[in-house]
């Protein structure tokens, strides 16, 4: 949308995109009726509400560029004292964003609950695994994920990135938001526009063959009937595998050493 400042329709109000979206008290207070969307996000960043103004972007923009958004900053952030782990969920996230398979989505989305929510990076793993395929183990009922989810978790790797500095945490959610305004500057390309977001399936495993029953003897009149079979006990998964456990809200990082100063990356 040339003549919108956000990726949507310049006429959006800002109370209608809102309405989903977790805003903090001080951004509830300039929301207006009336308001187009462009014109509230800009108030925002006047505000310096900028992790309000995450959190619109994030919900706005096409998942992929949710994630994509979400990857680079987590790769904006990373310094030499990262926690190794960082680079490796990345890496799994960025993965799916190359090869846009089930698999990858799976394996993401595992990555993410195995890291227990705790890196930004892992935040971005599950953007991925929440945007399309089900929550449940593959066995299971598909259980379809929200589709706000790749929003908050994207919104949230993001957030986490700008507290990692708790002397220049506005900076970094701001220089943070640029990164944004870029992806969402971009053009979505026709084979997106439609796109529901399938996946390439996992390739299901072939069925065991079944084996030929073997005729059943006919019984004399002398023979004892044989005795009746017990009903096979009912096993039922354990809650856990229907839905993974509940994501934590992303956790404030300690503040920095001493002397710690905060350096502009290139965008």
């Amino acid at each position: 949308m040339p003549d919108s400042l956000l990726p949507i329709d310049p006429k959006t109000l800002a109370t209608d995109l809102c309405e989903n979206i977790d805003l903090g008290e001080e951004a509830e207070e300039l929301l207006k009726n009336g308001q187009t969307a462009d014109e509230f996000f800009v108030l925002l960043q006047k505000n310096k509400l900028f992790f309000d103004a995450i959190r619109i972007l994030a919900n706005v923009l096409h998942k992929l560029y949710a994630i994509e958004w979400a990857c680079a900053s987590v790769r904006w952030g990373m310094t030499d004292k990262s926690d190794p782990d960082e680079e490796k969920l990345v890496a799994i996230a960025e993965k799916w964003l190359e090869e846009r398979t089930e698999a990858n989505r799976r394996a993401a989305m595992v990555a993410a609950e195995e890291n227990e929510y705790e890196l930004p990076a892992s935040w971005a793993s599950a953007a991925v695994g929440w945007s399309c395929g089900s929550l449940a183990a593959p066995e299971l009922p598909v259980v379809p994920p929200g589709d706000d989810l790749t929003a908050k978790a994207a919104g949230g790797a993001v957030s986490m990135v700008a507290v990692q500095n708790s002397a220049q945490i506005e900076k970094r959610a701001a220089a943070l938001l640029e990164i944004g305004m870029e992806f969402a500057a971009r053009p979505i390309p026709e084979s997106l526009e439609d796109e529901t977001f399938k996946v390439e399936p996992a390739k299901a495993a072939p069925p065991s063959p079944t084996p030929e029953a073997s005729p059943l003897p006919t019984p004399t009149p002398t023979s004892t009937p044989a005795p009746k079979p017990a009903p096979a006990p009912v096993i039922s998964p354990p809650p856990s595998q229907f839905a993974p456990a509940p994501a934590r809200p992303p956790r404030r990082p300690p503040p920095p050493d001493e002397g710690g100063g905060w350096v502009t990356k290139p965008l």
